[in-house]
Parts: structure tokens; sequence; C-alpha cells
């Protein structure tokens, strides 16, 4: 946490005056335009997201952050908005085309990886949860509207395997359950799981082979 501290407001008024600290934008204040509480607001201060103010005042202390930092949370805050905003199955479509495309999947079955092939060009990160639970929304809705295209007839969303761990090179868990719901089908076992993949990732192979 980066803390400016003051012992009183004459110690204060002389840094304004000196211009070696700029004003200060009261907690509540700064809490109402990040749209947060209080508390929340202290979180990001102690992540080192603001830097406090603090004068000394009688027997208590006013706190406040500046409005550098402020501002710059708030810019940060939106362009995360604006990109979360802008993953849309549209969007997602584009981008798992184009890194199939450049992987050469329609000749070697080479899928794009959760994170460094999907989100991490979206501008998002596979470690926060909104911007995962924002990926999942949008590759729902594609893998939807990839199954019913005549043109691909498959889920888009197939192409998409885990870097590492138990799936590594294959599609996470929830997309079992987002392909049954999809298709219809029961890819409860294993060896219909398996099945069920390859004859998405052929179907797909074609698919982009045709946008090449």
């Amino acid at each position: 946490m980066t803390t400016i501290a003051f012992d009183t407001p004459g110690q204060y008024a002389q840094a304004l005056v000196a211009g070696t600290v700029g004003g200060l934008v009261p907690i509540t204040v700064a809490a109402a335009i990040l749209g947060v509480n209080r508390t929340r607001l202290m979180t990001k201060a102690k992540d080192g997201a603001l830097t406090l103010i603090e004068i000394g005042h009688a027997e208590k202390t006013v706190r406040g952050v500046t409005p550098e930092s402020l501002t710059a949370l708030a810019k940060a805050r939106r362009e995360k908005h604006e990109r979360l905003e802008a993953v849309t199955p549209e969007t997602l479509r584009r981008q798992i085309e184009t890194g199939l495309l450049a992987n050469g999947f329609a000749e070697n079955g080479k899928c794009l990886e959760y994170g460094a092939g999907i989100m991490k060009p979206l501008g998002l990160d596979h470690r926060r949860t909104q911007d995962r639970e924002r990926i999942g929304t949008a590759l729902e809705a594609l893998s939807e509207v990839s199954w019913n295209d005549p043109d691909c007839a498959a889920l888009l969303s197939a192409v998409v395997v885990n870097k590492s761990g138990k799936n590594k090179g294959r599609p996470s868990e929830s997309f079992w359950d987002l392909a049954e719901k999809t298709t219809g089908r029961k890819l409860r076992t294993k060896s219909r799981r398996e099945a069920f993949w390859k004859e998405q990732i052929a179907q797909l192979q074609l698919y982009i082979g045709k946008l090449a």
C-alpha cells in the first residue's frame, strides 16, 4: 500500500501549495466513483491500485485517495469492461478461426490452448474469474451457432483445449456438459467422449480447410 501521511492539515496544505502532492478525493466519494463499497476500495488501496492520503486532524485521521491514482484505476476498470464487452460469439469465432488457420489446423489438427490461444489474444486473463465466465458464456453461445451452421456443423469449442492437467490437450470437463446440452447426445463414458471429440475435430478440419 502506498500512503502519503501528514500529521496536520497544515502540513498537507504546505505540500499542496508546493506541488509535492495533489488534491484529495474522500474515501466515500472515490468509492462512489468506482461503484464499490468502502471495504472494497481499501482492498484496492492495499493492492497498490490506489494511493492513500492520510491527514491527522484533532483526534481522528482524515483519509482520501489521490486524484491521479483514482483516475488511473477508473480508466483501467473502464478498459477492462470494454474488453469484456468486446468478447461476443462473433468476435470469439473470428479469433478461433484465425488461430486455427494460423496453426495449419486443417492439415495437422493442432488445437488452441484455452489461455494463450483464446483468452490472451482477446485481452483477457485466464486467472480472473470474470474473464473466464465471459469466455465460457461466449463459447456456449458460439457452440450452438456453429453446431446449427450447415457450413460448420460442429462445436467450435471442441478445439479449445487445456495446456496442462489431467485434460492436457483435450477440452475441459465443462465442454462435455455443453456438448450434451447442445447436441442432445449422451457422452458419459470416456470412450464416447473420445469418439465424439475426434468426430468434431475431423469435421472442423474440413470446415477450416474450406476457409483457407
